[in-house]
């Protein structure tokens, strides 16, 4: 279920632009593609809960924060590792990758065998790579996960430790499977996501009032029901999307690493009910609590841009141009963005300049027919044949492009 946290992060991209024609189909298309599915179940039969009240972790107990202490009484484990852990974690939401790398880094000298510290520098080489989607540290990733899973898989072998160690393996090969996704092979990643939630159900065996590893119940519960409830051929799983919430809300409140996951995921669940307003709100959260995340600070521009606050999107994604001068996904968005104003001249400007960097294929082949679609909206058709082409010969099977150049041809035959 990590890995479809990840997938959907990466559907606004990878669905991006399928089959609008007008403004009103644009915006139908632009929200159902941050979705799993294009259909939408019935309405959830339950209520909803509220999201429960957060424990008071402001404060500590003795010299750690109160989470740690509580997450490490849970799962029997020192607490002086789980706070270590826990600040390179939180430099990690905060995109202090250098902080967070030498965090995890000291736990060779402090914690010899334990994997965390190859652990660590996986979710530093994936955060770097997810903020473009690109594969630019997939050596020193492949590195790091066959070092981090090695130790891991040893230390099981040690009594003591075992829930942590399970929740860490499970959370490793949650991250595996979002990489192996993103590479097109989803069978090899459904494999590793169930191998994933073993561990996560092993850890849970272990420490049940450990509160972070209720998350992958949640995703699960939610999102399998959405999934089913709109297939015909899946046999049926019924409808646990309030239960989902709930687990998901509760990590949000109590979690001691994965709080802000648990928000992130949140912002995609309220998009898939058609609730803007409260995936704005749990945008928000992390927005105001980690400024600097490019990751989350994408998804508050795109929120911002569901609820046709057009202003306060621009904004974001500007400042994740200051954050990140290098990321080349922002340029996307903008172009997007411009497109639904009919800022044509900076839509093009943005679109041309997402073109400039080393994109793989299929991402240079939507930004084509981004590129065309732009050139349509004011009809410079010519132009715009020549871009779907070029999305085309890129991506034989984009649907959006081959209908927008069957569009285009017949305007051009006809005259434009």
């Amino acid at each position: 279920m990590i890995a479809l946290l990840a997938n959907l992060l990466l559907l606004p991209l990878a669905r991006a632009d399928d089959t609008a024609d007008t403004d009103q189909q644009q915006e139908q298309t632009d929200i159902q593609r941050d979705t799993v599915t294009g259909k939408k179940p019935p309405p959830i039969s339950r209520p909803i809960p509220d999201a429960p009240t957060a424990q008071p972790d402001a404060g500590s107990i003795g010299m750690y924060p109160a989470t740690v202490v509580r997450s490490a009484k849970a799962l029997n484990v020192d607490v002086a590792m789980l706070n270590q852990a826990y600040v390179g974690v939180q430099a990690l939401y905060a995109r202090d990758y250098k902080k967070a790398k030498s965090t995890f880094d000291g736990f060779d000298a402090k914690y010899p065998g334990t994997g965390i510290a190859a652990m660590g520098s996986v979710l530093v080489w994936q955060a770097l790579m997810l903020e473009n989607f690109d594969f630019k540290y997939e050596s020193q990733y492949q590195v790091s996960y066959r070092l981090a899973r090695q130790q891991l898989e040893q230390s099981l072998q040690v009594p003591g430790n075992e829930a942590w160690e399970q929740f860490l393996l499970g959370g490793l090969l949650g991250i595996d499977a979002i990489a192996t996704m993103r590479k097109g092979d989803f069978g090899k990643a459904l494999n590793r996501g169930y191998e994933a939630m073993k561990s996560i159900d092993r850890c849970k065996e272990l420490a049940p009032d450990f509160v972070d590893a209720r998350l992958g119940d949640g995703l699960y519960q939610y999102w399998r029901s959405v999934v089913t409830l709109n297939s015909k051929v899946l046999p049926s799983f019924g409808d646990h999307r309030a239960q989902g919430i709930a687990a998901m809300q509760d990590v949000e409140a109590s979690g001691t690493f994965l709080g802000p996951a648990a928000t992130l995921s949140l912002v995609f669940t309220w998009l898939e009910e058609v609730e803007y307003k409260k995936a704005l709100a749990s945008a928000l959260v992390n927005y105001r609590a980690y400024p600097s995340n490019v990751i989350n600070d994408l998804v508050v521009g795109r929120t911002y841009y569901y609820v046709r606050d057009y202003a306060n999107s621009e904004r974001v994604f500007h400042e994740v141009q200051q954050i990140a001068p290098d990321n080349n996904y922002v340029y996307y968005n903008l172009a997007a963005l411009y497109m639904r104003t009919k800022d044509y001249a900076h839509a093009q400007e943005a679109i041309d300049k997402y073109l400039t960097f080393d994109l793989a294929d299929d991402f240079r082949a939507l930004a084509w027919y981004k590129k065309g679609n732009i050139h349509y909206a004011q009809k410079q058709y010519t132009d715009a044949e020549a871009a779907y082409k070029q999305a085309l010969k890129l991506d034989g099977g984009l649907k959006g492009a081959k209908a927008g150049l069957e569009r285009v041809k017949k305007l051009n035959a006809a005259g434009g």
